[in-house]
């Protein structure tokens, strides 16, 4: 059996911040309105601070803070 939740917004955390993901994934998670970006899993927090949100060194402590990866 499947239930649907609804969200005003989905919460995102992104796993790197290599090219594709600054160039395309990030833009495209901050403009949409429907869509928060909370987190950045990087080894690097200055790429996640670029985007003003919290840093995480791994995955695994970032699932509690999204709906979405």
């Amino acid at each position: 059996m499947r239930y649907l939740v609804w969200v005003e917004k989905v919460r995102w955390v992104v796993v790197g911040a290599g090219d594709i993901a600054v160039r395309r994934v990030l833009p495209g998670i901050v403009a949409e309105p429907r869509s928060t970006l909370t987190g950045i899993v990087t080894s690097v927090p200055a790429k996640a601070a670029q985007y003003g949100v919290r840093a995480f060194a791994a995955l695994n402590e970032a699932l509690e803070f999204c709906d979405a990866v």
